[in-house]
């Protein structure tokens, strides 16, 4: 089995009062493609924006089992 290499947990995000993310959680696995298919305003480059760091939050964000907070940029 592929160990994960960035996990998400009960995201969520609002834009204003437009909820776009409620609670996903992800597990992205080294070795694996992983396809983020939705529609137009699904919140699909949200997500990615949120699991890369790209908009600050307060979700579970690992990457290589290790909180977001504990990795330098």
């Amino acid at each position: 089995m592929n160990h994960v290499v960035l996990s998400g947990r009960n995201i969520s995000m609002k834009y204003g009062h437009r909820v776009v993310l409620d609670n996903i959680s992800i597990d992205i696995r080294a070795g694996e493609v992983t396809a983020l298919l939705g529609p137009n305003g699904a919140g699909k480059s949200t997500l990615l924006k949120l699991l890369c760091g790209e908009i600050p939050s307060h979700n579970e964000i690992d990457y290589f089992g290790e909180p977001k907070e504990a990795w330098k940029p």
